[in-house]
C-alpha cells in the first residue's frame, strides 16, 4: 500500500475519475476505482481504502445508501467518506453528515483543493487512529492494574485474616499455659513458689488477653487506640477483681491509628502498669481509682500516662536498680516502640509516663 494512503473513488463520471486519478497517483496515493456501489464494495473486500471519494448520484445504489451501508460494517464504519455532487443544495448536505460524512464537495471540482481535503482527513484519522490505540493500550494498563490492586487486596486480606489466626492460636496457647500455671500453684505448699506462680499465671493471662483484642480489632492494618486500649483495661480490671478492690476506671484515650508492632508492646505496656497500680499501690486501701489517658501531642510523638491514687512509690525506688519483673518488661517494650518511660511520685499515688 502506498505511503501517502489508498483512495476508492465511487463515480461513474469517466472524465472526472481520469481528472483525479492521474493528479492523486502523482501525488503518490494507490488509487482504487468503482464506478457504482456493487464494484466500490467489491474492492473494499479485497483492499480496505484509507479514505473514500462516493457521489452521490450513480446509476442503481446511490451515494447516500452505499454510505449507510459502510458505516453500518465493523470493517468500513470508521474509513472517511468525502461526497461529491453536481448538486449545492443544504439538504444534500445535511443528510451526508448525518450519514457520517467528513466532507462535502461540489462539482466541477478543482483537483488541488480535493488533495487538500484528502491531506487533511486522513491525518485527522492517523490521528484518530493513534488515540484509539493509545486508548486500547491504556485500557489494557487500566485493566492490568486494577487486576494487580484486585490481587494485592486479596493477598491483604489473606494476610489480615492469618494475623488474626496467629493472635487467636497465641491467645489460646497463652491461656493453656496460664492453666497449667494456676494448676500448679494449688499443688505447692510454699507460700513464695505459690506466689510466684500466680504473678507469672496472671502475667500470662494478660498477655492473652492483649492478644485476644488485638485479634478482635476490625483493622490488625491499623489499630484504632480507643476500642483496643479501652476493652483491654476494662478486661484487665475485671480480671483482678478478685483481690476485693473497688477501683474507679477513668479512660481518656484518643482514637490514634497504631501499626501492630507498635500496639501489641503498647497493650503490653499498658496491662503491666495497670496491674501494678492495682496489686501495688491499693495493698493496703479497699479502693481508688487509677486514670489512663493516651494522647497525640502536637508533634509525631504519642504520650501514654496511668496515674493512680494509691500509696505511692516506696522511698527506696530506683529504676536503675530495679528489681521488679513487671518494670524490667515494661521498660523492654518501652525500648521496643522507640519510646521512653518516667516514673514521677506524686503527694498520692504515682504516674507513669510513656513518651513515643
Amino acid at each position: 500500500m502506498s505511503e501517502a494512503g489508498s483512495i476508492l473513488i465511487v463515480d461513474d463520471d469517466a472524465a472526472g475519475i481520469k481528472l483525479l486519478l492521474d493528479h492523486l497517483n502523482n501525488c503518490g496515493y494507490k488509487v482504487l476505482v468503482a464506478i457504482d456501489a456493487e464494484a466500490a464494495l467489491q474492492s473494499i473486500e479485497r483492499i480496505i481504502p484509507d479514505i473514500i471519494l462516493l457521489d452521490i448520484k450513480m446509476p442503481g445504489v446511490d451515494g447516500f445508501t452505499l454510505a449507510s451501508q459502510l458505516k453500518e460494517r465493523d470493517t468500513t464504519d470508521d474509513i472517511p467518506i468525502i461526497f461529491m455532487t453536481i448538486f449545492d443544495e443544504i439538504k444534500d448536505k445535511l443528510k451526508g453528515f448525518e450519514l457520517g460524512a467528513v466532507d462535502y464537495i461540489t462539482k466541477p471540482m478543482q483537483v488541488e483543493d480535493v488533495e487538500a481535503r484528502i491531506k487533511a482527513h486522513l491525518r485527522i484519522q492517523g490521528l484518530q487512529k493513534r488515540l484509539r490505540q493509545q486508548n486500547t493500550i491504556l485500557e489494557k494498563e487500566v485493566y492490568e492494574r486494577k487486576k494487580a490492586e484486585e490481587q494485592i487486596r486479596l493477598d491483604l486480606r489473606e494476610k489480615e485474616n492469618l494475623l488474626r489466626e496467629i493472635h487467636h492460636r497465641v491467645k489460646n496457647n497463652f491461656a493453656v499455659i496460664s492453666s497449667l500455671l494456676r494448676i500448679q500453684s494449688r499443688r505447692v505448699s510454699d507460700p513464695s513458689v505459690t506466689n510466684f506462680l500466680e504473678e507469672a499465671e496472671l502475667r500470662i493471662r494478660h498477655m492473652g488477653l492483649v492478644h485476644e483484642k488485638l485479634h478482635q480489632s476490625e483493622n490488625l492494618k491499623e489499630i484504632d487506640t480507643r476500642k483496643y486500649l479501652s476493652n483491654l483495661a476494662e478486661e484487665i480490671l475485671q480480671a483482678l477483681s478478685v483481690l476485693g478492690k473497688r477501683i474507679d476506671l477513668r479512660m481518656n484515650i484518643d482514637s490514634i491509628s497504631l501499626k501492630p508492632d507498635t500496639a501489641l508492646p503498647l497493650g503490653f505496656i499498658m496491662s503491666e502498669l495497670l496491674s501494678n497500680s492495682i496489686k501495688h499501690g491499693f495493698q493496703h486501701k479497699a479502693r481508688g481509682e487509677i486514670s489512663i489517658s493516651l494522647v497525640q501531642k502536637l508533634s509525631d510523638e504519642r504520650e501514654l500516662v496511668i496515674r493512680d491514687n494509691g500509696a505511692g512509690l516506696p522511698r527506696d525506688f530506683n529504676m536503675e536498680g530495679l528489681d521488679s519483673l513487671g518494670l524490667k518488661l515494661v521498660q523492654t517494650y518501652v525500648s521496643q516502640i522507640g519510646g521512653h518511660l518516667k516514673v514521677i511520685d506524686n503527694d498520692e499515688g504515682a504516674t507513669f509516663k510513656v513518651e513515643f
